[in-house]
């Protein structure tokens, strides 16, 4: 229901028990997309609240890690003419299965997760690609997706680290010409000696 004299409107889904709750995402998306308001509330959520930890997950070796973001890096032909987009990538472990871009790093995350929804994949055998930075919020809807293993081109911020480490997350930012910095979830990865 959309009310425009409000400047408001408002959705209701039937969605997955792990995803996000419409309490925990009250406010608009301006708030939710920029750190103010809501978005700091549900940053603090993402180290305070009691998790269970992600188990399973795909095991990768570095050198397929680096393959996939080589791929997802590929795969983007509107970044390649724009250059101003974020993208995220579903992979199996082997091949990247679907790819989304957007003006924020944050839809294409959720252009992701309702790809899988849809199709109704299990997220906890899939590796999430991202090219933006990682902050807690977009941990904490990772975990809430089911999803153990984020590799971003990006940065990752303090909160989405504490998350990560707490929830067993594999999470990889700085992924980009064959290397790749691992701030939790090292089990996942097999590094060459």
């Amino acid at each position: 229901e959309i009310d425009p004299e409000a400047g408001k409107a408002y959705v209701k889904l039937n969605m997955a028990e792990r995803l996000l709750t419409s309490e925990k995402m009250i406010g608009s998306s301006a708030y939710l997309t920029t750190g103010l308001g809501p978005q700091k509330s549900i940053a603090s959520a993402c180290v305070e609240e009691e998790n269970e930890a992600l188990l399973g997950g795909l095991v990768l070796s570095g050198q397929k890690i680096t393959d996939l973001v080589a791929a997802f890096q590929a795969n983007s032909a509107l970044f390649k003419e724009t250059g101003g987009v974020h993208s995220s990538a579903l992979s199996d472990g082997e091949k990247i299965i679907a790819s989304f871009d957007d003006i924020g790093r944050h839809n294409a995350l959720d252009k992701v997760i309702g790809f899988a929804l849809k199709e109704g994949l299990d997220l906890n055998k899939y590796v999430l690609l991202t090219s933006g930075r990682v902050p807690g919020y977009m941990a904490y809807k990772c975990y809430h997706a089911g999803l153990p293993f984020v590799v971003s081109r990006a940065a990752v911020t303090a909160a989405a680290v504490d998350f990560a480490k707490k929830t067993g997350m594999t999470l990889i930012g700085f992924a980009r010409n064959s290397c790749f910095n691992i701030y939790s979830g090292e089990e996942r990865v097999l590094v060459q000696k």
